[in-house]
């Protein structure tokens, strides 16, 4: 409850700590934003990829903007811990959590899913958004580290290598565990008839 206490004020809610308001930012921003985005690229890894992360990465023109915000991540995000900007800090993997959700619907994976030649292009895009997914859930560990864990574990990320001295381990070629929500549906649905 705290870290989402936190993660309310950081979006300019003025300290609104009413249940309706917790509710509203929990779906919003965790459910519909972060929880939405692991589910949708983890369970289409699953099921066209038969849950193998794919080796083929060859980003061009269309992955640079993500490219740029991994490069900086690191200094950027240390410098916020060093200057306590807890609100700079979210907003940061926010803006690579909203990045990546909009590179997924440009580049439209389902669709190249169903083009026998677009098959190295999907692999780029489900190991770009991937790496998007690790790398924001490797600096949210210390805000929200229940559903952090959660989608390293559902990654394969070995607990023992989730410090940011591992930010740029290349992602291994491996099958992964069968995806969950991390905000599942029912949790939401009696949140809201508590309101």
């Amino acid at each position: 409850g705290k870290y989402v206490i936190i993660l309310i004020n950081s979006f300019g809610q003025d300290g609104d700590f009413s249940q309706k308001t917790f509710h509203t930012f929990f779906k919003s921003y965790l459910a519909n934003d972060w929880g939405n985005l692991v589910q949708r690229v983890l369970s289409f890894v699953q099921k066209h990829k038969k849950g193998l992360i794919p080796s083929t990465c060859n980003p061009g023109i269309n992955e640079g903007p993500l490219e740029s915000w991994r490069k900086q991540s690191l200094e950027h995000l240390e410098s916020c811990i060093q200057r306590m900007a807890l609100q700079e800090y979210i907003d940061y993997l926010w803006n690579g959590i909203s990045l990546t959700n909009r590179y997924i619907d440009a580049q439209k994976p389902w669709a190249l899913a169903k083009e026998k030649n677009a098959q190295e292009h999907l692999d780029t895009v489900l190991h770009t958004a991937l790496l998007m997914i690790r790398t924001v859930a490797f600096f949210l560990q210390p805000v929200i580290p229940l559903s952090s864990h959660q989608a390293l574990d559902q990654l394969g990320v070995d607990p023992s290598r989730r410090s940011f001295i591992f930010l740029n381990d290349p992602l291994a070629h491996q099958a992964l565990p069968a995806p969950f929500p991390l905000f599942p549906r029912h949790i939401l649905e009696e949140n809201e008839k508590n309101l």
